[in-house]
């Protein structure tokens, strides 16, 4: 708690504004932007595996605020608060944080496949900075977005693990068949 009262003393109109800009990284809206792009100008089985792995997110994060039913940081102690203009985006349960496993899970899903250092570090970056705003707002504990953040990357690897093994047996089926 005294980690996010600290946030709230540094808290200013500019970056109140700042921090609202970074945590629209990891709104749903983003992944199907991203998804379409892919589907109709890109690489059609890279988008269909995000597709899976996002579903598989959304379905995980969901199932979890559902079974810790943890309240938002604010609910339970009074003596903090959220920015404002971030509370729409914060209904329902705290636990794990849906911005930081979302983003997480859309770009360490990216980092793999380009396999690029300084795409890897952008995206390390990024990530650590959808988490820190959603503390910086007021929305989540620091165990949401750890969490948040684990199941990201976990959710990436497993659903690219997965993509691989449906390709490979499939295409092994294909070749039985000749």
């Amino acid at each position: 708690m005294e980690f996010l009262l600290f946030l709230e003393s540094v808290r200013t109109p500019f970056l109140d504004f700042i921090f609202n800009i970074i945590t629209h990284f990891g709104d749903e809206a983003v992944a199907v932007v991203v998804l379409t792009v892919f589907l109709w100008c890109g690489n059609k089985s890279m988008a269909y595996n995000m597709l899976y792995c996002t579903f598989f997110n959304l379905g995980t994060n969901q199932l979890l605020k559902n079974i810790f039913k943890i309240p938002r940081p604010w609910v339970k102690n009074p003596e903090l608060t959220i920015v404002e203009s971030a509370r729409d985006a914060a209904s329902g349960y705290s636990f794990p944080s849906g911005h930081t496993q979302g983003f997480a899970t859309w770009s360490s899903f990216f980092a793999a496949k380009f396999q690029k250092t300084w795409f890897s570090i952008l995206v390390g970056v990024l990530i650590t900075s959808v988490a820190v705003s959603r503390l910086y707002l007021g929305a989540h504990y620091p165990s949401d977005v750890i969490v948040g953040v684990a199941l990201g990357v976990g959710i990436s690897v497993l659903g690219t693990i997965i993509t691989i093994i449906v390709i490979a047996a499939t295409g092994a089926a294909l070749l039985s068949g000749f």
